[in-house]
């Protein structure tokens, strides 16, 4: 299986940066998991939310654009870095095709559980474990891409670390099949 995953990926521009690029683009623009994702993020007027993605604060553009009385900040977490003026300011988080990039995943939530306010939740849209060949398939050329931090995923343990980060009631709301592998949205909640 991994044998094939390596001679996909070489044939597809032997995953550049340019082609993950574009792979995380197409990934992160479908509507299969995308519409249910802002279905459960469901924003009010007067609600701030954060986009809390690494490389892209698409999302927050379209959520700002969408819902017009919300306060939507987009912050591109690559480096890790997260103002401590945040620290209580969001009703809701939002992070989108970030987790499986990253070993480790409990770092990068904690300041997203300190940025919510008491009761907020965080929404996580990820590569979750895959239930047919194609996505299988999928999987493991995320794990050549990106490495070990993709692993947890295989199993869909990887929302472990939601609550290694202090979130509570975390639960899968949606899994989609879309042509790049499965996604699911997953929320958590800060009490």
């Amino acid at each position: 299986m991994l044998e094939v995953a390596r001679k996909l990926s070489s044939k597809y521009k032997r995953f550049s940066d340019r082609g993950l690029a574009f792979a995380t683009g197409l990934t992160r623009e479908d509507e299969r998991w995308r519409e249910p994702l802002l279905d459960a993020l469901a924003p009010k007027p007067g609600e701030r939310i954060l986009d809390a993605s690494i490389a892209s604060v698409a999302l927050a553009a379209d959520l700002a654009s969408r819902f017009p009385e919300t306060v939507v900040v987009g912050a591109d977490l690559r480096d890790g870095v997260l103002s401590s003026s945040a620290r209580a300011s969001f009703d809701k988080v939002v992070c989108c095709m970030t987790l499986h990039t990253l070993a480790d995943k409990t770092s990068f939530l904690r300041p997203l559980y300190r940025a919510l306010r008491h009761n907020g939740s965080l929404y996580v849209a990820d590569l979750d474990r895959p239930t047919d060949l194609n996505e299988q398939i999928a999987l493991n050329v995320a794990r050549i891409a990106y490495g070990p931090g993709v692993e947890p995923h295989f199993d869909g343990s990887w929302t472990t670390a939601l609550d290694e980060a202090g979130f509570t009631s975390v639960r899968r709301l949606s899994s989609h099949t879309f042509g790049m592998g499965r996604v699911s949205v997953v929320r958590g909640r800060k009490r």
